[in-house]
């Protein structure tokens, strides 16, 4: 591409041609990014394409695409507890324990990493993208506050974003160098906050008119991408002016008291990595943003305002009372609207009076024609009746029911996962990194452990300190206590100290330590109410006759009924069976915990 001289000429133009310029997609089938924004924020929120203050079409709008954008909201969301941080080093596995412990327990609490995931996922399933980047929390970035992009490829070029900063938010960028004259700067933050004015743009399309406000407001805009040598340099003495260089330029806009707007540079700087990454969960070639979940229902929602807007014009007819009569002397003898309820009036003989009919017989069209509509976008963004919460037609089974409900999320569960991997990858190309160098410095906190996991720090904790007991006693010439009676001492000491256990990181502990990420999408990989079912099933059934496990032809039944349902046969161990005289007491019964695996008696107890 040609660039202009300088980069506020670039911003200007590219800003322009941001609004305005189409893309072709295909025959006949363009695309323009910043008004697809606007036409899919306007339908989420309930508001006409055309704004209008006329009342009736205020009442007659019918927002058919905000209860399936929660629903999916909902759905597709990633849960902090599914994503484990752990050591990838088989010999220092065991300190995956205390990196899992440190993520739940500190990272995700002084970061508000829920949050994050939160915010990331809203614009991926609202407008088909999702821009995030590189910070010590990934900063999600509306796609609203783009000014200008490569539309066929968000990240393919150079990207402006443009942002509005209160002048206390401003001052605080002095700290990363805005304004100072050795980064590039033309300005100082202050002299650019007394030049600032009262208002706000409404939005990254740049308007005309601003919306007043109680304090004064900065432009900013921040863009980043491969520009020209010449516009890291104002010397014009270059062999290869057209050389393109990855830079970050920040310019600040303000309007003069000629009311012309006016450039001033805040920050300049090379760049050696991308600080961007797009999320674009059902790619359209061509198009730099995919399918977004208002557009997949646009021809719904618009067909839902049409039938809604005549079926609101037949009520308004139908709500007038239009009397007629062929006595032409009635109308000036009687005011009608005047009148009492029950007034008494007199027609000439002959002549006649009645009503105009203003019902008419095909509002029942309409109404169906939205519900019709309504049921379609339904279809679409996956929002069934039972997954919407409504109540199922009397004498539904409820297995029946449930079965619905499960297989009504696979089109979310789908999603999820593609969601998952994307998180997976912010997660390891930056959050881990972050991570990796805390930790380094030490940390000491406190965490409340599960039941299992203090099962699991009793035990190793109890070992090792008995074996270190030891251990000193032999260098000391003296005869070692029991080791199975020093761990009994040791671990009843932990559990005297109850489930909130005080851990330490010690500086440099986990130098060189490989860490990775995994996401575990609950509900991808197996129905857990329908495992949790045929779990019941054989657990009532051993109860009923725990002699079975003494049976091989009925414990190769037991593994048959597994393998046939699903269940992994690596977690369902089945111990020896067990003298028949044991069995008559039920105190020989086995513990549940032998036959059903942890996972599986945790979604029981659910």
């Amino acid at each position: 591409m040609n660039f202009p001289e300088n980069i506020f000429k670039f911003i200007t133009a590219e800003e322009a041609a941001y609004r305005t310029r189409e893309i072709e997609i295909s025959d006949n089938n363009f695309f323009q990014m910043s008004d697809h924004i606007r036409v899919s924020m306007s339908m989420k929120y309930g508001k006409f394409i055309d704004s209008t203050n006329d009342l009736k079409y205020k009442q007659a709008k019918r927002n058919i695409v905000l209860p399936i954008l929660r629903l999916r909201y909902r759905l597709e969301d990633i849960d902090v507890k599914d994503i484990l941080i752990y050591v990838d080093e088989p010999e220092k596995t065991h300190l995956s324990f205390i990196v899992k412990k440190y993520w739940e327990d500190v990272f995700l609490l002084e970061n508000d990493f829920d949050g994050f995931l939160d915010r990331m996922h809203r614009d991926p399933i609202d407008l088909g993208g999702g821009l995030v980047k590189d910070d010590f929390l990934p900063e999600v970035i509306p796609l609203q506050r783009i000014a200008f992009c490569d539309q066929t490829n968000i990240l393919g070029g150079p990207i402006g974003l443009i942002y509005n900063f209160s002048p206390d938010e401003l001052r605080v960028k002095a700290k990363e160098g805005w304004g100072d004259a050795k980064n590039g700067a033309t300005i100082s933050l202050e002299n650019l906050i007394i030049l600032a004015k009262k208002e706000k743009n409404p939005s990254s399309q740049h308007k005309s008119n601003s919306n007043p406000t109680t304090g004064k407001n900065v432009e900013v805009y921040v863009i980043r991408g491969e520009m020209p040598r010449t516009y890291l340099d104002d010397e014009e003495n270059f062999d290869d002016k057209e050389k393109l260089i990855n830079q970050l330029q920040i310019v600040a806009i303000y309007t003069n008291v000629d009311n012309n707007k006016e450039y001033q540079t805040l920050y300049r700087k090379k760049e050696t990595k991308q600080v961007y990454k797009f999320y674009n969960p059902d790619e359209i070639f061509g198009r730099g943003i995919g399918l977004g979940g208002i557009e997949e229902i646009f021809d719904a929602q618009m067909w839902t305002d049409f039938a809604q807007i005549a079926r609101h014009d037949m009520l308004e007819s139908a709500s007038k009372t239009i009397p007629w009569t062929d006595d032409p002397n009635l109308a000036n003898r009687n005011k009608i609207r005047d009148m009492d309820n029950l007034e008494l009036v007199t027609v000439e003989k002959g002549a006649q009076i009645g009503l105009v009919p203003t019902v008419s017989p095909n509002i029942q069209l309409f109404v169906q024609a939205v519900q019709d509509w309504e049921n379609y976008a339904r279809e679409l963004g996956g929002a069934t009746e039972p997954l919407l919460g409504k109540q199922p037609p009397a004498g539904t089974p409820f297995r029946l029911q449930e079965r619905v409900v499960f297989e009504g999320k696979g089109l979310h569960e789908y999603r999820r996962g593609r969601y998952a991997k994307f998180i997976e990858e912010v997660i390891r190309d930056w959050v881990i990194l972050r991570i990796e160098k805390e930790i380094l410095k030490g940390r000491k906190f406190l965490s409340t452990l599960t039941v299992d996991e203090m099962q699991f720090l009793t035990e190793r904790v109890a070992t090792n300190r008995a074996a270190t007991v030891q251990i000193e006693a032999i260098l000391n010439g003296e005869i070692p206590e029991n080791f199975d009676i020093l761990k009994q001492r040791e671990r009843d000491k932990l559990i005297q100290q109850g489930n909130q256990q005080v851990f330490e990181i010690l500086e440099n502990e986990l130098k060189d330590v490989r860490l990775k990420v995994k996401i575990s999408i609950g509900g991808k990989q197996k129905d857990l109410s329908m495992i949790t079912d045929k779990l019941v099933n054989i657990v009532r059934q051993y109860l009923a006759s725990p002699q079975m496990m003494q049976d091989p032809f009925a414990l190769k039944l037991i593994q048959r009924i597994m393998e046939a349902s699903g269940l992994p046969m690596e977690d369902f161990p089945i111990a020896p069976s067990i003298p028949l005289q044991e069995t008559a007491a039920p105190s020989a019964t086995r513990p549940l915990r032998e036959i059903v695996p942890k996972r599986e008696r945790e979604a029981i107890n659910a």
